[in-house]
């Protein structure tokens, strides 16, 4: 690789670099052909984007800071690091300056400053001037600001708390592909959290993953292994040998639950409890077909578009009341298929576009009455499989 560092191209100029047939290799071989390639400057010093500060930490306003915390600030472009760390000042609250060392990362837009022997319980201010510029020599959008807190002593400071967790509490029905992140109120010492981090299931076996942070060590975010989630309910716990960055450990132990199974949409639905009915999805509604409940079979029908809330859409289907049916969706119509009870087996068709009308496509279809039997569509046509009859098992 060939760095060709220039410098005082001019504003809106076209520029060639070419490599001629000369250029040859550690072996005397030379280019297979002349290479050339064209750019264009930028129009002027106008036309480009000013840089802004992305992030500072401390961040604005933080309270109990270590005393030797560094501090870092973000740009959203490179750098003259000249420039900046000219522009650059940090002030406690009497106004006056604190020295540091500059170092830079990540194509000079990243800008650490090293202090030491900040004061304890004191407020500081680290200040950027628009005399801080870019590499295209474009200033600073606006002067910026930003105040922190050292913590009191070395010995005290306010204990740190968790301000929010996602999953929320008692969630229900989180995806098991979920990650869990836990927000505190201060700058945390990653390892010790970590430790005192766990997520478990029901049997206390712990699930394994990733730890990641935000820059400002605030936000914990937990990846778990790619299937370590099941459908289970999951109890997320923070130990109080969790610290932040100063050695305060959280004043209470923290806990939080989550479920990643069923979710029971309602105890006690509008129909009546029931079994030996259809069910089929149709119209992006759940309907409820038929059945025996305590006081015989039932050919009424329901449906709902959240299992929470029934909707009564007949009391009395055109088809007669029965058990061990079937029903599919086809040709935009429910298809009730067969069924019956003990002794009377049924091999009637009944179809209905809506729920509440009904029409008898035939009375007795091809197959033998059954019940028991499953019925599915395929290749455009509707399947009838298995089952019993009066006499026997069918296949």
């Amino acid at each position: 690789i060939l760095t060709l560092a220039v410098t005082n191209l001019a504003y809106n100029t076209s520029y060639t670099i070419s490599v001629g047939t000369g250029a040859t290799d550690t072996d005397g071989k030379a280019l297979a052909s002349a290479f050339s390639g064209t750019f264009k400057t930028i129009a002027s010093s106008s036309t480009v984007t000013s840089p802004v500060i992305s992030t500072v930490f401390p961040v604005n306003n933080a309270q109990d800071v270590s005393t030797v915390t560094d501090i870092k600030l973000t740009f959203s472009k490179s750098m003259n690091t000249t420039a900046v760390e000219s522009a650059v000042s940090l002030k406690d609250s009497s106004n006056t300056a604190v020295t540091g060392t500059f170092s830079w990362s990540s194509n000079d837009t990243v800008l650490t400053l090293v202090v030491t022997g900040l004061a304890n319980n004191t407020s500081y201010t680290i200040s950027v001037g628009t005399g801080a510029t870019d590499t295209d020599g474009k200033a600073l959008e606006s002067a910026f600001s930003s105040t922190f807190k050292t913590i009191a002593s070395s010995s005290t400071g306010s204990s740190p708390t968790i301000t929010s967790v996602s999953p929320v509490n008692n969630a229900e029905g989180v995806s098991t592909g979920t990650t869990i992140k836990i927000t505190f109120s201060k700058t945390m010492d990653a390892s010790s959290v970590q430790n005192a981090f766990s997520v478990k299931d029901p049997s206390s076996t712990a699930v394994t993953g990733t730890f990641s942070w935000n820059s400002s060590s605030t936000i914990l975010t937990f990846t778990p292994t790619t299937g370590s989630l099941q459908y289970y309910n999951y109890t997320i716990a923070v130990g109080t040998g969790a610290k932040d960055s100063v050695g305060n450990a959280l004043a209470t132990a923290f806990s939080s639950s989550f479920n990643s199974g069923w979710v029971q949409a309602t105890s006690a639905a509008s129909w009546s409890g029931r079994h030996k009915c259809a069910s089929v999805v149709f119209n992006d509604k759940i309907w409820i077909l038929g059945g025996w409940d305590a006081n015989g079979k039932k050919n009424d029908v329901w449906s709902s578009s959240d299992g929470k809330t029934w909707i009564l859409e007949t009391a009395s289907a055109g088809w007669s009341a029965r058990v061990y049916h079937t029903c599919v969706v086809f040709n935009n119509k429910m298809w009730i298929l067969g069924g019956g009870d003990d002794t009377n087996y049924k091999n009637d068709v009944w179809s209905s576009s809506d729920g509440k009308t009904w029409t008898l496509e035939t009375a007795s279809a091809g197959w033998s009455a059954r019940r028991e039997h499953t019925s599915v569509v395929f290749d455009s046509a509707m399947w009838v499989i298995g089952g019993k009859d009066l006499y026997s098992e069918k296949n």
